[in-house]
Formats: C-alpha cells, sequence, structure tokens
C-alpha cells in the first residue's frame, strides 16, 4: 500500500509508478525474486529494489554507496523523470528520520521526487512529514 501525495493527473501517474512495486509477479519476467524477513540484509535489500526497478523498466537505476549517500539509497528514472529512494528493511515501523533524509536527498541530487521503500510499515509522524513533503510512502514491499 502506498500513500500518494499528488492529486489530479499527476497523481494517476505517480499511482501507476508506485503500484509498480506492490504488483505481483504475473509470470511476464524470466527473473523472479521474493523478499523473505529475514533473508536479506538490508544492503541486498537495496540491491533487490534496483533489481525490480530494472525489471519493471526503470531507467538509470543506480544504487548509492553505503556511506555518504546524502539520504538515497537508490537514484533512478522513468520517463524522464528522476527518483530518489530511501530503503529501509525493518521489522518495526520506520519512523520520521528515514522521511528527513530523502527529502535532503530530493534536493541534493535535484531529484523531481523522492520516496521511502520499506518491507515494513510507517510511524504516524513519517506519514505525516511525508505528506507535508509530498514524499512517496511505499510499505510492505517484499
Amino acid at each position: 500500500s502506498y500513500w500518494n501525495p499528488l492529486t489530479g493527473a499527476d497523481g494517476a501517474y505517480m499511482r501507476q509508478l508506485v503500484s509498480m512495486f506492490n504488483k505481483e509477479y504475473d509470470g511476464t519476467y524470466e527473473v523472479v525474486e521474493t523478499y523473505k524477513g529475514s533473508d536479506l540484509e538490508y544492503m541486498e535489500y537495496e540491491q533487490y529494489i534496483a533489481r525490480r526497478m530494472r525489471i519493471e523498466g526503470f531507467k538509470n537505476v543506480e544504487v548509492t554507496p553505503a556511506s555518504g549517500d546524502f539520504g538515497a539509497d537508490i537514484i533512478f528514472e522513468r520517463e524522464g523523470v528522476k527518483f530518489c529512494a530511501q530503503c529501509k528493511l525493518y521489522s518495526k515501523p520506520v519512523g520520521i528520520a528515514a522521511v528527513q533524509e530523502v527529502i535532503g536527498a530530493k534536493a541534493h541530487y535535484k531529484c523531481a521526487a523522492a520516496m521511502v521503500i520499506t518491507n515494513s510499515t510507517y510511524t504516524e509522524a513519517a506519514r505525516q512529514l511525508a505528506k507535508d513533503n509530498a514524499v512517496i510512502l511505499v510499505d510492505e514491499f517484499t
């Protein structure tokens, strides 16, 4: 599920992009992975998400360095729109810090949109800050 801050035509476009993260495998891809709870470490989770983005047709997908990433784990493009994403592999709800980090990354990398992707859920404070700053939240992404 996700929270989408946009409305109108842009909102429909963003819903289409975000739905990619939550759709089930439909047999159209040769490479299929699923994330199983403790099978991955956080850096592997970032690589897993990047591979899924490439399979889904996202362009220029780049996983940033483990340190000094300015708050983004993945930078990517879709139809000429530049995105940054913060990936959180958590066993508890993701808090406000992840949203703060990706807001900074959006400015640093000069992205048009920012998102946080997690296998978990979000705290109410994280949801509110995301809403206030038009950050897309993708949860329960496996």
